[in-house]
């Protein structure tokens, strides 16, 4: 096995969609909403024998400890575990909304996934994907391989091989999925897994019984997870068959993964790429200029341009940008926002229709920032994206960057450029 790079990932996901030939996503247990719950350790620490020896665990030892607890207990109990630990669970993953903007521009098509929670679906819907149209979902266990993946329509399929639990229809601890209990299903894993594959997040435990289905002796695979597999192990043998690459991330969730895969394919920007790993500023006291960046999540490429501009100053501490892609999983996204606004001295608002037409933005965002610019300890700048009714709002009173008779959307490439400079300039000047 060779260590590989996020860049060079990047570069064959975007070779193999240029192609129209799609790496396919395998998405582990590691990759879904039990993996690092909060809620869900506590609730298998309650039936652990030895409570204190769980809690001491390190993240992926407790992971399959809570794999081995809940495989002893009966299945309406398994359930209810499994329901509070997912419906407690965060509602917006940000590396679930950065796979939706993927898909949406087709570097995907076919996502297979072990995890029976429906975050992942989530984030499509906000993304204004059309199940039907632009995506299906397959649950095993209660959709008919032979009919259902035969006549699969839109871009892209996801593929929930453990079932799926708001259906009650899935297979994990203590009732393990059979893979040859559908044997067309197996025929047809065995075909698309021979594909080259981006494996996210496996784990040895949770999905041991999908292993047996990955093909040895096929295209490639880049295997993506916290740790390496276990030397020995079939998925090791499998990696090393295949020739496979291999990617340590060394934190204990693959949002900067995903988010560095959003900014360099959709951005095709190396200084955005560079400017996600940052690390806070160490030089004592935190003198960077807070920026809060309130925009609508179907902006999103605009949002991630505006950064791209911003990278230079964050880089050397000048600026902090804040957006709601820096919730960190299972945080409280209200007293994060809460908190960002407070800190802020300067923001800008990415004016669209969408935003306009936006409750959430309406509800939890402007308030507290109008509230601010009242008090005259914030600086609003607002872009005009595209055409809308911004002068009807109750934002008109704050002088545009540009008019709404000249939204960013009509401009050339060369003046699109020059006014994400213009506001960076006010930013640092605020």
């Amino acid at each position: 096995m060779d260590r590989t790079t996020v860049s060079e990932i990047t570069r064959l996901i975007r070779l193999r969609r240029n192609a129209s030939r799609p790496i396919v996503l395998f998405l582990g247990a590691r990759a879904g909403g039990l993996f690092n719950n909060p809620i869900f350790y506590e609730l298998i620490e309650l039936l652990s024998k030895d409570p204190a020896k769980f809690q001491k665990l390190g993240a992926l030892e407790k992971f399959a400890e809570c794999y081995r607890i809940l495989a002893e207990q009966r299945e309406n109990d398994i359930y209810g575990v499994l329901r509070k630990a997912l419906e407690k669970k965060a509602e917006r993953r940000r590396e679930d909304e950065y796979l939706a903007q993927l898909v949406k521009e087709r570097f995907f098509d076919l996502i297979i996934s072990t995890n029976i929670d429906s975050l992942l679906e989530r984030s499509f819907e906000r993304a204004e994907l059309n199940e039907l149209q632009d995506y299906n979902v397959f649950i095993a266990g209660r959709d008919h391989a032979r009919v259902d993946l035969a006549g699969f329509r839109g871009h892209c399929l996801i593929l929930k091989v453990f079932g799926d639990l708001e259906t009650r229809t899935y297979k994990t601890a203590g009732n393990v999925f059979d893979i040859d209990v559908d044997r067309n299903l197996a025929e047809y894993l065995r075909s698309v897994l021979s594909n080259h594959l981006l494996a996210v997040g496996y784990d040895p435990v949770w999905d041991d019984p999908i292993a047996a289905v990955f093909p040895t002796s096929t295209d490639g695979i880049d295997y993506v997870n916290i740790d390496q597999p276990l030397e020995g192990s079939q998925m090791a043998s499998i990696i090393r068959r295949r020739r496979g690459n291999y990617l340590i991330e060394n934190t204990e969730e693959f949002t900067k993964f995903f988010q560095v895969l959003y900014t360099s394919l959709l951005s095709n920007n190396q200084l955005a790429e560079q400017s996600i790993s940052l690390s806070p500023t160490a030089r004592g006291v935190d003198k960077r200029k807070k920026v809060f960046i309130s925009y609508s999540h179907r902006d999103a490429r605009r949002l991630e341009r505006l950064h791209t501009h911003l990278a230079m100053y964050e880089r050397e501490g000048l600026v902090d940008a804040w957006d709601d892609t820096k919730i960190a999983v299972g945080a409280d996204w209200k007293e994060e926002i809460k908190k960002a606004l407070q800190e802020a001295k300067v923001a800008v608002l990415l004016i669209s229709a969408d935003f306009l037409a936006s409750k959430f933005i309406a509800e939890n965002e402007l308030p507290s920032l109008l509230e601010a610019a009242k008090a005259g300890g914030t600086r609003i700048i607002p872009v005009i994206l595209s055409p809308c009714n911004y002068n009807d709002s109750g934002l008109h009173q704050f002088q545009a960057v540009n008019p709404p008779s000249k939204p960013l959307s009509s401009m050339n490439s060369n003046d699109k450029e020059a006014l994400w400079m213009k506001v960076v300039k006010l930013i640092n000047e605020s």
